[in-house]
């Protein structure tokens, strides 16, 4: 086997660990490469697979530059919450050596690609418009909320009052769009999110529509301090009204995923579902201070 590595080099333990385990890894396989920068071209050769050692935003970033590239990728997490890099430094090996036996399958991610944005604030090439998670519309540092048009394909949408629009893939389901309210979706299928943010009127919910057509965001008006954000980590301000549009990517993301590891567990995992019943008698409850009657 044949793999490429990145590491995140702004986390410590990523670089410690590629350090104390390319000795190992070189005794099993053939290490093309070591990648330790987030500023230089990546390419993975022939790579049969890339192991990406950081959190979840390591991931997406990885997700971005290797989208032209058909090499599945797995993800060891010395981040925080780990719904993208599930591997966990301590079991690194065990986990390594199942992927060499061909205990891992490959699991295809949904992307998005955006079009509208000036292409002179590009830096690098078209493959940095893409997104595995989500693109978000945001109202920026100004206190007024956005009138954004929604179309899907040719047709209208809705008119969002509020301080944003999500567009978000199943991936991303588990990330901002949950935090604005929205569903959590099975990764494997092929639809968008849309999730308003803050929206003005009450009854505006989050709404999944099918991926087969593109979903285009049109401000009614210039705002000076709208922007359009792309997987938390790119950062666009346009010069003009925004209209941009999104639809499922040529590529998807490959991903290797334990074969004894289901998507469900990986919920239930990470959002603690399933805790135990803790019963009101046995809840510990602060014991409120005493009152000084003293007049």
């Amino acid at each position: 086997m044949k793999i490429s590595i990145f590491a995140n080099p702004s986390k410590s333990l990523a670089l410690k660990m590629v350090d104390e385990l390319l000795p190992w890894l070189k005794e099993r396989v053939e290490v093309l490469n070591v990648h330790l920068s987030n500023e230089e071209p990546f390419d993975p050769g022939d790579a049969d697979t890339c192991i990406v050692f950081g959190g979840d935003g390591t991931m997406l970033t990885c997700a971005r530059r290797l989208t032209r590239y058909d090499v599945p990728i797995v993800g060891v997490n010395v981040g925080r919450l780990g719904f993208l890099a599930g591997v966990n430094p301590s079991s690194f090996k065990r986990e390594f050596e199942r992927i060499l036996d061909g205990k891992y399958r490959i699991i295809e991610r949904m992307m998005l690609e955006v079009d509208g944005l000036e292409q002179q604030q590009l830096q690098g090439d078209s493959s940095d418009m893409v997104v595995l998670n989500e693109l978000v519309l945001e109202r920026g540092g100004s206190p007024r909320t956005l009138s954004i048009d929604v179309f899907h394909g040719e047709e209208y949408f809705n008119t969002f009052s509020a301080d944003g629009v999500i567009v978000s893939t199943p991936t991303g389901s588990t990330a901002y769009s949950l935090s604005a309210g929205g569903p959590l979706v099975a990764a494997t299928l092929e639809v968008m999110i849309i999730s308003p943010i803050c929206p003005h009127c009450l009854y505006e919910r989050p709404f999944i529509i099918a991926a087969d057509m593109p979903v285009r965001l049109q401000l009614q008006e210039f705002y000076e301090d709208a922007l359009v954000v792309l997987d938390g980590q790119r950062v666009f301000r346009s010069s003009d009204k925004v209209n941009i549009e999104i639809r499922k990517a040529k590529n998807n993301l490959k991903m290797l995923t334990p074969t004894d590891v289901g998507q469900y567990e990986v919920i239930r995992s990470k959002l603690n579902w399933g805790c135990p019943f803790i019963p009101v008698e046995n809840s510990v409850r602060p014991t409120p201070p005493k009152m000084d009657k003293r007049k």
